[in-house]
């Protein structure tokens, strides 16, 4: 699972801060960044929320295949 880079490609791509995506998620800018740089992973229920905001599925946020190409 590659999530982390997902998460951070997704969030790029939006031009969004972290503090800008903790506020529309209800996180915490700390939490976030745990998440963006692989220390920690979100809950199942976390991703369905991070996907349906981003409008993917939870599986193009995990997978490990070219973001460019499925993003």
């Amino acid at each position: 699972m590659n999530f982390a880079k997902n998460f951070r490609v997704l969030r790029k791509s939006n031009k969004m801060t972290l503090e800008e995506l903790g506020k529309a998620l209800g996180k915490a800018k700390s939490t976030l960044s745990t998440w963006e740089n692989g220390q920690r992973t979100p809950k199942l229920s976390e991703l369905s929320t991070i996907a349906k905001y981003f409008g993917v599925t939870v599986a193009q946020l995990i997978d490990e295949g070219d973001k460019d190409e499925h993003l």
